[in-house]
């Protein structure tokens, strides 16, 4: 959505991203660089690509050859966002957790009282009146736009059977080697405008649900989380790549 493509032609029927190697390396050195300087390396990488045979729920090929590249150039974790799936697997390669989305921690607040004008010139199609729309028809729009938008996944975003994500925190030995990884479910507050979208901590059904789920997804890595009262666990032994 938000990157410079280039289509190559291919006897392969289906569909498949791979990386910009120029790109690539320039991401690698960078993350070389940040090595010789900091204790623990984080990545973040924003993206709302998605597999296109499997859906929305799998990352796309780009993001995991990104993840095990810039790992074995010296990242500690991998921590991707931006799907709206709304959350996809959890991987462990060489030791180090690879985050393809823990889900959005925040929604957009309904609240937002001015946009560019270039935001709604985007959504144009979707305003009745362009000059005349608040940025509550805005958001209106913009949400229109991207459920039923030709390039959107097939049954939309947020279509998974949870509604939520978790907050993954990592434990470290001295020597930065993950011990644990601790999976904290949570929701969204509904009401009022300006109470919506934030997250608060998913317990009961609901978090056992979100839970189950992301054990489901990250299965397809080797990954097992236990669940442990309202929360999840991935294990220091758990199976690497």
């Amino acid at each position: 959505h938000n990157a410079i493509i280039l289509f190559v032609l291919s006897d392969s029927p289906t569909l498949s991203t791979v990386l910009d190697e120029y790109d690539l390396e320039r991401h690698a050195k960078a993350v070389r660089d940040a090595r010789q300087r900091c204790d623990l390396l984080v990545v973040h990488l924003h993206n709302h690509e998605w597999d296109p045979q499997r859906g929305i729920f799998a990352p796309a090929d780009f993001a995991r050859q990104l993840a095990h590249r810039l790992i074995d150039e010296g990242a500690d974790v991998f921590f991707a966002e931006g799907s709206h799936a709304p959350m996809r697997g959890i991987e462990m390669y060489r030791g180090k957790p690879v985050f393809y989305d823990p889900g959005d921690f925040i929604r957009m607040a309904p609240t937002v009282a001015r946009f560019p004008q270039d935001f709604y010139d985007r959504h144009r199609h979707e305003l009745p009146d362009l000059l005349a729309a608040s940025p509550v028809d805005g958001t209106r729009a913009r949400g229109a736009q991207r459920y039923h938008h030709p390039d959107a996944p097939v049954g939309g975003y947020r279509s998974a059977r949870v509604t939520g994500g978790m907050v993954p925190v990592c434990r470290f030995d001295d020597d930065n080697v993950v011990q644990s990884i601790d999976l904290h479910p949570f929701t969204w507050s509904k009401g009022p405008a300006h109470r919506s979208g934030i997250p608060v901590h998913a317990t009961g059904d609901t978090g056992a649900q979100i839970l189950e789920y992301m054990g489901e997804i990250s299965a397809e890595f080797g990954t097992l989380i236990e669940v442990h009262d309202d929360r999840g666990m991935i294990a220091a032994d758990s199976p690497s790549v």
